[in-house]
């Protein structure tokens, strides 16, 4: 049975020394995705904002960053930086204007603790801009972790197996009401490269169909198995 060691996960990336390497085509398009978002979220400039699981990247944003990862590697340079958990972060209620936790970050913790943690520390009216994996994405499609709300999964990352936490859509927007966001924008991205990779099993072959998720995103039996799901939230 899959097991989920937090430990083996610091680990990785304390020894990885490029989280988004040129070659890794897959992976290059979730990052540009997710920087196209974030460059649109119009925040007030020097607004105080938690990144939650860092990875050390201000993605070229003028925001007072708070960095928060396990993993203190890429961490040197950063002006505000605590090494933690999100699943229980040492700070007041209240703190930050705004949060960034993307990266898949949330699928290396327990989605309950860390979405009670940083609806906490999060202002009221303050924005929540999460990203994850979602189980209904095609690529688990053939898999006991496809469609799951909560679950252990194990891919093929970098050329090693690697374990991490899975929810389904439903799962997490559920949470996010509980912890009091409303959701103001979802995206989908991955849907036909998840398609193709679920046969290819080879994510640069799959990656050259990235340019369809244009399309599709809009075609719901198809968007709802997009692998990865952008939230911008706010905090009532």
């Amino acid at each position: 049975m899959d097991k989920f060691n937090v430990d083996d996960i610091k680990n990785f990336y304390d020894e990885t020394e490029e989280i988004w390497p040129a070659s890794d085509v897959w992976h290059k398009k979730t990052n540009l995705t997710i920087l196209n978002y974030l460059r649109k979220s119009k925040w007030f400039y020097n607004s105080y904002v938690l990144n939650a699981g860092s990875g050390g990247s201000e993605y070229g944003l003028p925001y007072n960053f708070h960095h928060v990862d396990i993993s203190s590697n890429r961490m040197e340079n950063m002006l505000n930086f605590t090494r933690a958990n999100i699943e229980k972060l040492p700070f007041e209620d209240c703190t930050f204007d705004h949060c960034i936790c993307v990266g898949s970050v949330l699928n290396y913790c327990d989605a309950v603790a860390a979405l009670a943690e940083l609806s906490r520390v999060l202002k009221k009216n303050g924005e929540l801009i999460l990203e994850y994996e979602n189980s209904w994405g095609y690529r688990y499609k053939r898999t006991k972790s496809y469609g799951v709300s909560a679950g252990i999964a194990t891919i093929d990352f970098r050329d090693t197996a690697h374990t991490q936490w899975i929810y389904s859509e439903k799962y997490i927007e559920s949470l996010c009401e509980n912890y009091g966001f409303k959701i103001i924008h979802k995206k989908r991205f991955h849907i036909i490269t998840s398609l193709s990779l679920m046969s290819s099993k080879n994510e640069k072959k799959a990656s050259k169909y990235f340019f369809l998720d244009n399309f599709v995103r809009f075609i719901p039996f198809l968007s709802r198995h997009g692998n990865n799901i952008i939230l911008k939230l706010r905090k009532l």
